[in-house]
């Protein structure tokens, strides 16, 4: 028979103990689920931005295939010459003029980069008609107020 007078609470400090590990492991899910919701917020912000980049892209090359000879890159208004080696890219100065502004809050600048071949058989040729000119389209796009940005570079040979 059981004397009752004696129990010293083992059956208390056991719940307690249990219940104790139990708070542990619903604060941590709740922790780890809130985590993931702002990574998969973030993932959007970052291909909302992704997607205004390439877009802002597409716009210059658009512009580029646009332009013929009388296409005038003065080191303003987002059309620029090639830096020069050693210097400091244009995507990358603080004074550079972008140009556009589309849906995504994405804008662009055309670099003048030369000319090329437009074919390998024109290597051999000097023809004018046989170069075409090479562009380089740097394009950014920011969604506001999230701090999600992405940059973009494509080089584009006019047709």
């Amino acid at each position: 028979m059981i004397n009752r007078n004696h129990q010293h609470g083992a059956a208390l400090i056991v719940s307690l103990v249990m219940l104790l590990l139990l708070t542990v492991v619903g604060v941590s899910s709740v922790r780890m689920t809130s985590l993931q919701e702002r990574m998969a917020g973030n993932m959007q912000f970052r291909t909302t931005a992704f997607e205004g980049a390439e877009e802002a892209a597409r716009f210059g090359e658009q512009e580029a295939q646009g332009f013929g000879d009388g296409a005038t890159f003065n080191d303003s208004n987002g059309l620029y010459e090639t830096v020069a080696s050693g210097g400091e890219p244009r995507w990358r100065a603080s004074g550079t003029d972008w140009r556009g502004d589309t849906e995504l809050e994405g804008e662009y600048i055309l670099e003048q980069i030369g000319e090329v071949p437009r074919d390998p058989s024109c290597q051999l040729n000097a023809a004018a008609t046989c170069f075409s000119m090479l562009y380089r389209v740097t394009a950014r796009a920011e969604v506001p107020n999230t701090g999600a940005g992405v940059m973009v570079q494509t080089t584009y040979k006019a047709p």
